[in-house]
């Protein structure tokens, strides 16, 4: 069980450089240590299959390091938030946390796993969602898009309005939204996309002809998954003294927001403690599409619910939310790459030897790069003195060629201050990339290269 923290908040954040390289030294003996290959997802851990999900007893325990050394930490950061795995482990131990993410299915997943922590009322709540939907005779679809037949049966079209309808009838916004990602869930599970890739791929006609799809069933199991797992969670949090009336003790934010333009304040005027993320490997379109895995869902859950500044700008096409990851818009952005280059020489020479690849496949490999030193510049800015930075990343490759991102990475961050401190490699159980996809191929490790800000 992790341990609380309980330090005075103004306690000076110090330099643990030396210690953490022993612990890390130590840990690092024993063979695939950090694959974590048994770990078993609990918790908020199961809400959703998002794509690329980042290891929740990893996260932990490179959390539990570094709370074990430096004892001013307080409030951690995620600017890539993904399905809030940070946060859950944040959570468990007491921290404060905000995460922030231009998808917004994943600023949906991550309200969601916030709380508040009331099983009796969701198990209520199922039961009318549940017999509403059962006894609804109607057979309206209630969204249109185009591509609606494409993605869609009209038996299950019809079946998930029905479920559509019985959760707009909920009053209270935090349980529509536990209910929106368990509906997101049944949308992966029942659309006409192969879930065997996270890039919208529709199945063989046959298969969408032949299978057997009942999503009230499906949403049914789901849904008392979820509630049972946010049960447990709420048990182990209240034994560790962090809810109060159902909600989680300390503060926990997700944000819509562009990483690579702004970072929101802690507070709106403090600075982080700690950064624990795992930006994208390389621009979504070719790597992990998250915007296309969120496309389908958002089709279906009212905008309005997960966030005020979501319009339907962002579901323009399947591509329009990677579009605006990193490196998703490339225009104007490898004419001037000069500035780029000093900042990372290694970025330089991996240009020069991209020589013979497509124009278009350099332009997305510098659009890249330019939008993740913006957002290493944003992230430092909000950092404390001697906060430390857990960055997990990946090479990808590109025409054959290995984009030395660790290394890349490793210069931009000491260009804003950030010194460079250790690295672990691990090796890849689970991620799914879009292997049809010629400018990548699966990648078989990561490494985790944590730095301290200077």
């Amino acid at each position: 069980m992790p341990s609380i923290i309980t330090n005075d908040p103004l306690t000076p954040l110090l330099n643990v450089d030396d210690k953490l390289r022993a612990i890390f030294d130590l840990k690092y003996q024993e063979k695939d240590y950090w694959t974590f290959k048994n770990s078993i997802r609990r918790h908020a851990h199961v809400y959703y299959h998002y794509p690329a999900m980042m290891v929740p007893d990893m996260q932990g325990e490179l959390l539990d390091i570094l709370l074990s050394l430096q004892k001013g930490i307080r409030s951690v950061l995620d600017p890539f938030v993904g399905s809030s795995t940070t946060m859950t482990e944040c959570m468990f131990r007491g921290l404060d946390f905000v995460g922030q993410d231009i998808n917004p299915l994943a600023i949906l997943i991550g309200k969601a796993k916030i709380g508040p922590f009331n099983s009796t009322i969701l198990s209520h709540s199922f039961k009318q969602i549940y017999r509403s939907a059962t006894n609804d005779q109607s057979e309206v679809i209630e969204i249109n898009f185009a591509g609606i037949t494409k993605w869609f049966r009209s038996d299950v079209a019809i079946e998930l309005s029905k479920i559509f309808r019985a959760i707009r009838k909920e009053n209270r916004l935090w349980v529509r939204r536990f209910f929106w990602v368990v509906f997101s869930e049944v949308i992966r599970l029942t659309c006409n996309s192969r879930t065997s890739t996270y890039k919208l791929h529709v199945r063989p006609k046959n298969d969408v002809q032949n299978r057997i799809i009942k999503p009230l069933q499906i949403f049914e199991s789901i849904a008392k998954r979820n509630i049972g797992q946010l049960e447990e969670q709420a048990l182990e949090l209240n034994e560790l003294d962090l809810l109060q009336k159902y909600q989680y003790k300390f503060n926990a934010r997700i944000h819509l927001n562009n990483s690579s333009q702004q970072i929101k304040l802690y507070g709106n005027k403090h600075l982080y403690d700690l950064v624990v993320t795992s930006p994208p490997y390389g621009d979504n379109k070719t790597t992990v599409p998250y915007g296309q895995n969120a496309f389908l869902p958002l089709q279906w859950i009212p905008l309005e619910d997960i966030d005020r500044n979501i319009d339907t700008s962002y579901l323009r096409s399947t591509l329009e939310i990677d579009s605006r990851s990193l490196g998703g818009i490339l225009k104007n952005k490898s004419k001037n790459p000069e500035n780029l280059y000093i900042s990372s020489p290694t970025l330089a020479e991996t240009m020069q030897l991209l020589t013979n690849s497509s124009r278009n496949n350099k332009t997305k490999v510098l659009g890249f790069f330019y939008d993740l030193s913006n957002s290493i510049q944003c992230i430092c800015n909000s950092l404390n003195k001697n906060a430390y930075i857990i960055w997990t990343i990946a090479n990808r490759r590109v025409n054959s060629k290995e984009i030395p991102s660790d290394q890349i990475t490793k210069e931009l961050m000491k260009s804003f201050g950030a010194e460079f401190v250790l690295e672990v490699t691990r090796d890849i159980y689970s991620k799914k990339m879009p292997s049809r996809n010629s400018i990548t191929q699966t990648m078989k490790n990561e490494k985790v290269l944590i730095f301290r800000k200077e």
